[in-house]
């Protein structure tokens, strides 16, 4: 006879008190723990153990899989998340659940303060003498917060903590004499607390309410006969059926929470910020790093033409990121892709730029507004807190009330926990907008900077440690669900999804013998390409074909054209010149007029000299009779251009209007007049750009799908050269 299977959420001495009374029972058993302290511990049982820790989509499958008779949750009181994860497991697969409480105490002792949360206890020890020292008996998970926030905290507390590796490794980089970290396994008796209290000199012991099965009652005799006082925190209640139907009537007022009714399956949010350097990158990532942690598939989206935050996007979750930009495109090409990348996802995050609604000049044309507007994708807000409070909601009530926008929640950046609590029911109270979470002031996850803004994902030696970092404060200061439900209210706008436009080459070029195949070059001297430019040529039947100007002898002997992207040649120069095959391969290429397009960095290249700014000065290609030099200020040619052809050439003919942008510190020490570069509100202009049958090369950079007439052209110049090639 088959046995009844039980799963039991495990990890307390009362889990163990279960699995003997179920195997009695002749039960099958299967338990969970999240360490391997606690598989240890079951390794007595004939059972089957099932270690780490697991989200409620984890449980879900693993109630599925295992199809259970019944669930018993015998997890630690405090473990709050996982019960809750658990139950909602259970109740969405019908399967019944019981939940194991530990016995409630009385304690006979006068000095006894109980508290409600961590930040409720902190409080309290920073209005004791900031010498008293403490012992610590709450665990490893929270000793981080107490180090933080309680005053001269690192001098003050003595922390015990579970002799076992999961907690050397939580302990390991705090900020802590080491001496202060007490290992010690449990049972813990009254002998055990007492002199730990004598010999650290303890003037208060902390603890949690976690019964007689967490040593509770030892602490408490120990500390009367110390006569020290116990400050407690109370275990987490349960929300009763009263409480639980007001928080989902609050939430059907909000219009963001309200259940979408929609086809597609994903959800999507755009992460907008009071400005730049307000912490919407810091945030983005944490928020990409520990969705991807839960296995959900990301899609990473940037607003506006920005080529180094799509490095970071991808380097996270192992996607390309892509441009959403309301200046290159057109409302239906926004939407198309977006909806071409997002679709096969289960959350697109969008980055906003610079404030929620700065665009053009003092517009909010190819803002994060607009684009938020286009795709009607709900908005959280990410404002720093630092040097304010009342202030704040004055400075999100102006943002929310502005302009009509999606704006549903906000996280507060540079905000510690203790005044995030205090500051999260102030907003919404005051507000009624959602409060998603905080982020700590930690210098060690500032992602570095150089001219042209963040550090490209490869340059920073560290950013794995970063990043890794801001998916646990993402886990730990985030309501990560809340953001996902709010995700989740994401309707798509109606608008036609063929995504095989009409001018599309493709099947047409499919049936030359002949593929046309561009070299596109690649490496850390040449890394600014927008990532759709290079899915639209596929598109139109190219094939690509990466190299490094940096390291290869050659660009690619099959290469029909080339496209040499931006980047930093600036800080490569040397290892560039010494590539003498490149460069002679380079001209080559120029020599035989083979159709090319260099932008900015890739122009550089092409040009006689480069000069840096301590006077060293280069020599490039010299296809472009230019000379460059360095410069530490930001060049005024700078931001959305149309750039509109003096004379007839590769992308263009005269007359014709190209749209780019433009970022550079650098500036040109001759004038090349090939097209005349205008800002879109016509208040200036310059010339600047080469321009001829075969090369296009200047400081702007194309979205190629927004300029696909120029493209064409280039196909065309392409397959003329082809067919010449076959004809000699």
């Amino acid at each position: 006879m088959k046995k009844e299977k039980v799963i039991v959420i495990a990890g307390t001495t009362e889990s163990r008190k279960v699995i003997e009374q179920l195997l009695k029972e002749g039960k099958q058993v299967i338990a969970t723990t999240a360490t391997s302290l606690g598989t240890k511990m079951l390794s007595a049982y004939p059972i089957e153990v099932r270690e780490g820790k697991l989200e409620k989509e984890g449980f879900l499958s693993f109630f599925e899989k295992e199809a259970p008779v019944e669930v018993i949750d015998a997890s630690h009181p405090f473990a709050v998340v996982v019960t809750k994860n658990v139950k909602e497991a259970c109740e969405q697969l019908k399967i019944p659940y019981k939940r194991v409480e530990r016995e409630t105490m009385q304690y006979e002792y006068e000095q006894i303060t109980f508290v409600d949360t961590i930040e409720e206890a902190i409080a309290h020890l920073n209005g004791m003498k900031e010498d008293d020292n403490l012992l610590l008996t709450t665990g490893s998970n929270t000793l981080s917060i107490y180090l933080k926030e309680v005053n001269n905290g690192r001098e003050r507390i003595y922390a015990r903590v579970l002799d076992h590796e999961y907690s050397y490794r939580a302990c390991e980089n705090l900020p802590i004499d080491k001496s202060h970290i007490l290992y010690q396994n449990p049972p813990f008796s009254k002998e055990d607390t007492l002199a730990l209290l004598k010999k650290y000199h303890c003037k208060i012991l902390v603890t949690k309410e976690s019964g007689k099965a967490g040593g509770v009652d030892q602490k408490i005799e120990a500390c009367k006969e110390a006569n020290i006082p116990v400050l407690m925190i109370r275990r987490p209640k349960e929300e009763s059926q009263e409480e639980k139907k007001d928080k989902k009537g609050r939430e059907e007022e909000n219009p963001c929470t309200k259940k979408a009714n929609k086809k597609d399956t994903f959800g999507g949010l755009l992460i907008a910020g009071t400005g730049s350097g307000c912490g919407k990158t810091t945030v983005v990532c944490a928020l990409m790093k520990a969705f991807h942690e839960r296995k959900m598939k990301i899609a990473p989206f940037k607003c506006g033409p920005d080529y180094i935050d799509p490095m970071l996007h991808c380097h996270i979750t192992k996607k390309s990121s892509h441009n959403l930009d309301g200046f290159f495109m057109e409302e239906e090409s926004l939407q198309e892709v977006f909806y071409r990348y997002a679709k096969t996802s289960e959350l697109a995050i969008v980055e906003g730029v610079m404030g929620f609604y700065d665009g053009m000049g003092l517009s909010s044309i190819a803002s994060s507004y607009e684009i938020s507007e286009k795709l009607h994708l709900p908005v959280v807000l990410v404002v720093s807190a630092r040097g304010m409070s009342a202030t704040l909601s004055a400075v999100i009530k102006g943002m929310k009330e502005y302009k009509k926008n999606r704006i549903c929640g906000v996280i507060l950046n540079q905000c510690s926990k203790a005044m995030y609590e205090r500051l999260k029911i102030f907003l919404q109270e005051e507000l009624g907008i959602l409060v998603v979470g905080y982020l700590p002031v930690e210098e060690e996850v500032q992602i570095k900077e150089r001219h042209l803004g963040l550090m490209t994902a490869e340059e920073i030696e560290d950013l794995d440690e970063i990043i890794e970092r801001l998916g646990a404060l993402a886990e730990q200061c985030f309501d990560l669900d809340m953001i996902l439900q709010l995700a989740n209210t994401y309707v798509p706008p109606a608008f036609k999804r063929d995504l095989k436009k009409k001018g599309n080459k493709k099947e047409e070029r499919k049936k030359n013998k002949e593929k046309l195949k561009i070299a596109v070059s690649k490496d850390e001297a040449f890394c600014f390409c927008y990532e759709d430019n290079i899915e639209y040529l596929k598109e139109q039947g190219a094939e690509i074909l990466f190299f490094s100007p940096l390291t290869e002898k050659e660009i690619p002997k099959e290469a029909n054209a080339i496209y040499l992207v931006g980047g930093y040649p600036e800080l490569y120069a040397k290892q560039l010149v010494k590539n003498e095959s490149m460069i002679k391969s380079v001209q080559k290429a120029v020599k035989e007029k083979i159709p090319m397009i260099a932008e900015c960095g890739g122009y550089l290249y092409l040009c006689e000299t480069l000069r840096l700014e301590g006077g060293e000065t280069y020599p490039f290609v010299g296809a472009i009779p230019q000379e460059i030099v360095m410069t530490k200020k930001l060049n005024m040619h700078f931001g959305y251009v149309e750039l509109v052809a003096l004379k007839d050439g590769l992308l263009a003919k005269k007359g014709e209007r190209l749209k780019a942008h433009e970022f550079h510190y650098s500036k040109e020490e001759k004038e090349l007049s090939a097209f005349q570069v205008e800002k879109p509100d016509k208040s200036r202009s310059w010339n600047g750009g080469y321009h001829t049958d075969t090369i296009y090369a200047g400081y702007p950079h194309f979205h190629f799908r927004s300029n696909k007439k120029a493209m064409e052209r280039f196909f065309h110049a392409i397959e003329n050269d082809m067919f010449e090639q076959k004809v000699k």
